[in-house]
């Protein structure tokens, strides 16, 4: 499995506690005014990124392919909601990517997704997804 961050920096874990490790790290180590979006990449080829850093994160997937479908994680504030098309950052390589309050999560609930996706390749069926 491969971490990568900050584009030209990346890592190969062997297992949960390596993988809580490197993201504990990357955690960190990154500015609170400039939480940043880290990618594991599946054997199987399939992608999560996550958002580290801030009071907030989010989870956006890409499939071993390349192709759609995207899809983004949906958090506890629905649509339609006060503040829920509010903006959220977060820095990918040497740019900012822009969310919706409505698809952030709670940190921990992002970091048990993380955990699930990396021990099956698949994005966690308990959690509400937004095809991009």
């Amino acid at each position: 499995m491969t971490v990568q961050w900050r584009g030209d920096e990346s890592i190969t874990v062997g297992g949960h506690a390596d993988l809580d490790a490197v993201l504990d790290a990357i955690e960190r180590d990154t500015p609170p005014d400039r939480p940043v979006l880290v990618s594991v990449i599946h054997p199987m080829g399939n992608c999560l990124t996550i958002g580290l850093g801030g009071s907030l994160s989010v989870l956006t997937s890409v499939p071993a392919d390349g192709n759609p479908p995207y899809f983004t994680s949906l958090g506890d504030v629905a649509r339609g909601e006060p503040g829920a098309e509010e903006s959220v950052v977060f820095f990918y390589h040497d740019h900012w990517s822009e969310f919706s309050r409505y698809q952030c999560l709670v940190p921990a609930i992002a970091r048990k997704a993380m955990r699930d996706f990396f021990q099956t390749g698949e994005l966690p069926q308990w959690l509400h997804w937004e095809e991009e």
